[in-house]
């Protein structure tokens, strides 16, 4: 059976076999709904999300990160102006290093990190493919579209602060994270407008 729960929260191909058996969250056993772990108080402890959730989060950044080292490394290869080149390559290094940081926790979860990061991830990808986009046209347009890449980057990390029950270890991990492509994405912003100023 297809496991519409696990398509809507974007988890791998193989997920539903944890997430859909019985006792998992969601299911029935005798006739009772087993719910889903939620934040609330039992006995002054503070319940947080499921593991698989947590990590189904992890392996959406995961993939939004291994984009955004790509997508750089690209735009670094296509624009001619020297400083642009290096901040693009800077800015794939940093990806690359914030990409394992995510995979570090996945891996003390006990999950192996995707290739690809999460379905959810591939949904809402990053960039587009910049080799595409850039050829033949100049620094403007390649940062015009490390921008958009950024634009989406910053709004996949808002979707997982979002989570009020994402665990207090992993929510200042990723906080940390976004203020950095938060940071990013404001750079390379106002780097476009400044060339669009001077055209």
């Amino acid at each position: 059976p297809v496991c519409f729960r696990a398509k809507r929260r974007g988890c791998g191909p193989y997920s539903h076999l944890m997430a859909c058996g019985p006792g998992a969250p969601g299911s029935t056993r005798k006739g009772r709904r087993v719910s889903r772990t939620r934040p609330h108080a039992l006995g002054g402890i503070t319940m947080t999300m499921n593991n698989e959730t947590v990590l189904d989060k992890l392996q959406y950044l995961l993939g939004t990160l291994r984009d955004g080292e790509k997508g750089f490394a690209d735009a670094a290869e296509h624009a001619t102006d020297a400083s642009l080149k290096s901040l693009f390559l800077e800015r794939s290094t940093q990806r690359s290093q914030l990409a394992s940081e995510v995979e570090a926790h996945i891996t003390r979860l006990g999950d192996k990190p995707r290739e690809g990061g999460s379905v959810g991830a591939a949904l809402h990808r990053t960039w587009l493919n910049v080799r595409d986009a850039v050829t033949g046209r100049g620094d403007y347009q390649v940062v015009a579209e490390c921008e958009r890449g950024e634009d989406v980057a910053v709004e996949n990390y808002q979707d997982v602060l979002k989570e009020a029950d994402l665990p207090a270890d992993i929510r200042s991990v990723v906080e940390t994270q976004f203020a950095q492509v938060k940071a990013s994405h404001d750079q390379i912003r106002d780097m476009k407008h400044s060339m669009e100023a001077n055209k």
